[in-house]
């Protein structure tokens, strides 16, 4: 919902004062830690809360938009310097994949 809002204000061209301050910068440390989180409960045969899954999936969105070559630009300077973007992006859909795919064998049992 937040990444929503964010767009909009974006879009919007509301003025900083009324931003959230480093907003896409908490979003790459964020990213970081659900890929911390999801890793660790896989390792422990846990499973992520569905609610955390979905906002994964929305957060690796929105990396994806804001690394797409011709918007990079006007996102890099929110980008941490110890974030490698792409392989967040493309190992955070791992996980994310694999939880999916777990939900579903679940639900496949029932």
């Amino acid at each position: 919902m937040q990444l929503r809002a964010y767009e909009i204000e974006k879009r919007l061209s509301t003025a900083d004062l009324f931003k959230f301050p480093n907003f896409e910068t908490v979003c790459w440390y964020v990213g970081k830690h659900l890929l911390d989180t999801f890793r660790g409960l896989r390792e422990n045969r846990r499973h992520p809360a569905a609610y955390l899954v979905h906002g994964a999936k929305a957060l690796n969105n929105a990396f994806r938009t804001w690394t797409r070559k011709e918007a990079l630009p006007e996102h890099e300077e929110e980008i941490p310097e110890t974030i490698k973007t792409q392989q967040l992006v493309k190992e955070l859909a791992k996980e994310i994949r694999l939880v999916e795919d777990i939900f579903q064998q679940n639900l496949g049992k029932t």
